[in-house]
């Protein structure tokens, strides 16, 4: 139930700044969800009085979260209703990544507008973390000397690896080479650590600040150099206890496989890893975009028996994680995107009948929406519904 903090006279100072507060988000987030609206639209979307509404929304321009637009007919009577729209002009957040051959980041408005971004190829596999992380130094600097006349809410480090997010430590990242590496004190920046699929499936569950894309509870699964999972449930990433869920690459597919970096046999990853797929398919791994889908697309039998066994790979590991989490949106990401009209039907082969659920569930599995760097977008994201969720705490 919305509360409305017009309704509450008498109470303590601290209760009515709590209630000040909780409807100051819901006011906001209601503007990120539904676009420009005006202050009558916001009551009847809210359930909040057109006076409650007016203050905070004057509470909400003057500390730059919001504008103004042109005043335009909203249907209500009487004057012309004036729609406000979150503002881009104070508040960003930064998304970071490094991965085994690139680095990059991505600065984003809290309207939506990318400010600023870099990519960077760079060799880091198996690397030496201070050498690697070193890369990312100088394209930080410029990244925030270009937000010095913005308010940067979070900055949010995506690595593949386990990483605790309590201590912002990563644990081990096997394609990297890396363990108990803290990234931020190697940096000598204020920055959180988190797995970057885990960003990456965020970037996917929503197309801009406080605004759902499609499905809110789906599987977001990454095929780079290794593969891994993120599940979104209700817009929410799942990390688990200590941080560390998501990691489907590392399914066993048969006990007696191949090598896995990890040092283990038969996992996922050894099948349908960005790697493994072009190995299979007789191509090597620095073969450009696209080469892949022209075989594909011409016929070539290697290339097909590639993705078939990547395909079967990952609908056996998919179906696990189907009867864990009670899940039936599968969302394909990075490496395996472009893969994903070869690969659904080898998924489905699998899916349609290993789940115990699986005759009473939809499948579907589809493309990621399409950003060179996600791990990077979904960091900067998650930085900015922060401050979505409690924007009190960011302008007090």
């Amino acid at each position: 139930m919305t509360i409305d903090s017009s309704a509450s006279a008498g109470t303590p100072t601290a209760r009515q700044s709590s209630l000040r507060d909780h409807n100051l988000g819901i006011v906001l987030r209601t503007i990120a969800q539904q676009g420009e609206l005006s202050r009558a639209a916001i009551a009847q979307h809210t359930g909040l009085t057109r006076a409650t509404v007016s203050r905070l929304g004057q509470d909400l321009l003057d500390a730059r979260l919001v504008s103004e637009l042109a005043s335009s007919m909203d249907g209500n009577p009487g004057r012309p209703g004036t729609p406000l729209v979150l503002s881009g002009d104070r508040f960003v957040g930064v998304g970071l990544e490094i991965n085994v051959d690139y680095v990059a980041g991505r600065a984003i408005a809290l309207d939506g507008t990318v400010i600023a971004e870099f990519y960077e190829a760079h060799e880091a596999s198996l690397s030496d973390p201070v050498e690697a992380l070193a890369r990312l130094t100088p394209h930080i600097n410029l990244l925030m000397a270009t937000l010095r006349e913005h308010t940067v809410v979070g900055t949010i480090l995506g690595v593949p690896g386990l990483v605790d997010v309590t201590t912002g430590t990563v644990l081990v990242a096997p394609n990297l080479g890396w363990r108990s590496v803290q990234p931020a004190g190697i940096l000598g920046i204020d920055i959180e650590v988190m797995n970057d699929v885990n960003a990456q499936g965020y970037a996917a569950a929503y197309e801009s600040p406080g605004k759902p894309r499609g499905s809110d509870t789906f599987l977001y699964v990454s095929g780079d150099v290794g593969i891994g999972s993120a599940l979104v449930s209700d817009g929410v990433l799942g990390h688990g206890r200590h941080g560390w869920a998501g990691e489907i690459g590392h399914v066993v597919i048969e006990p007696d496989g191949p090598l896995c970096g990890c040092g283990g046999r038969g996992c996922l990853e050894c099948y349908a890893g960005k790697r493994a797929i072009l190995e299979a398919a007789g191509l090597p791994p620095a073969v450009p975009d696209g080469v892949l889908e022209t075989l594909l697309d011409d016929g070539d039998d290697a290339a097909h028996a590639a993705v078939q066994r990547a395909g079967w790979a990952l609908g056996i590991a998919i179906s696990d994680a189907v009867n864990m989490l009670d899940v039936s949106d599968i969302i394909l990401g990075t490496g395996l995107t472009p893969l994903v009209p070869w690969l659904r039907d080898h998924m489905m082969s699998q899916l349609e009948w290993r789940p115990l659920a699986s005759e009473f569930l939809n499948f579907t599995v589809q493309a990621a929406p399409a950003d060179s760097i996600p791990c990077s977008t979904g960091g900067a994201l998650l930085a900015l519904n922060r401050l979505l969720a409690n924007p009190a705490a960011f302008i007090s």
